[in-house]
């Protein structure tokens, strides 16, 4: 899948270890050091999972979509639009779709004429690849994830012709998140490789497309995260450690 590179960031807020060393002091400095290996060690290998399990939720619609292009019935002039919306629609039912859409070749909406030639699921299913987008508000509409494929001409793998798409809820991946947890206080949230906030607990990053590197140039206590998220949106992976609004946290981040 080469549209939605799933990049996870776990941050674990870890007041409590900070409450037991001012409670225990230089007794328990080894001990703290030990927990501390530990739970980086969880944490990090958190990421990593959490990565897999999303991009395999992402994977399953995409697998849907890509099956789908392959049915005769979407690309047969003699097909009437009845009968397309009616397998779409028993689709869009089974899993939880906000709507579909066949997209032309010319990148005109089969059904309501929107033009979608300019966006990137459309250029890149036309080139025969399956698509994910983030979060958007497409046409003015509701925020979305669109999740396209190809549509095949007569079912064979030759010529493309048109584009099938699904739409998700735009907080399909703000759902995923929200199941991924260390102890009581981990979370995830999700960046895009503009470092947009994509899936968060608090949905409302997301609607208003928080960006911690540009909000860090006018709040200065945001640079030990903003490090981290630039060594993220790059495709690195690791582990770090910050303190934001008085509260030690941890964080371990992949891509």
């Amino acid at each position: 899948m080469k549209s939605l590179k799933v990049k996870i960031m776990v941050n674990c807020i870890v007041i409590i270890i900070s409450i037991a060393i001012l409670g225990g002091g230089i007794s328990l400095v080894s001990s703290y050091n030990g927990t501390l290996d530990n739970l980086e060690l969880t944490i990090t290998e958190t990421t990593k999972t959490a990565a897999l399990l999303v991009e395999s939720e992402l994977e399953t619609h995409t697998d849907i979509a890509i099956e789908m292009g392959f049915l005769k019935e979407l690309s047969d002039p003699m097909a009437t639009e009845s009968d397309i919306k009616n397998l779409l629609e028993h689709n869009m039912e089974t899993f939880g779709y906000e709507g579909y859409d066949i997209i032309l070749t010319d990148g005109k909406s089969k059904f309501d004429n929107k033009s979608y030639k300019d966006e990137e699921f459309f250029k890149a299913s036309m080139n025969g690849e399956a698509y994910v987008t983030e979060p958007t508000v497409f046409a003015g509409e509701d925020m979305n994830v669109i999740v396209s494929a190809p549509i095949w001409q007569n079912g064979d793998s030759n010529t493309v012709a048109g584009v099938l798409i699904f739409y998700l809820p735009g907080d399909f991946l703000t759902n995923a998140v929200k199941e991924i947890k260390i102890g009581e206080t981990g979370t995830a949230y999700m960046l895009d490789k503009q470092a947009y906030v994509i899936a968060h607990t608090d949905y409302g990053l997301v609607t208003s497309k928080s960006n911690t590197l540009h909000d860090v140039k006018t709040d200065k206590s945001l640079e030990a995260i903003a490090e981290m998220e630039e060594e993220m949106i790059v495709g690195k992976s690791g582990f770090g450690r910050y303190t934001y609004g008085g509260i030690k946290k941890m964080m371990g981040y992949t891509s």
